[in-house]
């Protein structure tokens, strides 16, 4: 299993590096809380989200090679990128490549194609199409 993943995103004419990690058990546990009781509340709030994924990227430099700052926060990623969807698009990234925990959940497992639908994200089920 791989514990990171290298990613760029592209922020109109800039080029943001970046490498994404995996939660850690304690704080996976507390996320996926969070998700079910803003599913079952109906109340979903990305800066909520976000402020749980973004701590999971690090930046790199321009050559993806060096990090430059560990664990961003919203605010950095204000001053990083143009584009607010820009933000977005990388918590989705970061979403995606958490979903490598219910791979190996037989009882999360059936859930994946409900996230897919919810995030517009690949999962285990579309993957094996």
């Amino acid at each position: 299993m791989e514990n990171s993943k290298k990613i760029v995103i592209e922020d109109f004419d800039n080029k943001v590096n970046l490498e994404i990690h995996l939660f850690d058990a304690e704080k996976g546990l507390d996320f996926v809380e969070k998700v079910a009781k803003l599913a079952r509340s109906g109340e979903f709030s990305i800066k909520t989200l976000l402020d749980d994924l973004l701590p999971l990227v690090s930046l790199l430099d321009t050559n993806a090679d060096r990090v430059v700052k560990d664990r961003l926060t919203r605010q950095d990623c204000y001053g990083l990128f143009q584009n607010p969807l820009s933000i977005i698009d990388l918590g989705m990234e970061v979403f995606e490549f958490q979903m490598v925990f219910i791979k190996n959940s037989k009882a999360f497992r059936p859930l994946a194609k409900h996230l897919e639908n919810i995030f517009n994200i690949a999962t285990l089920e579309s993957e094996t199409k």
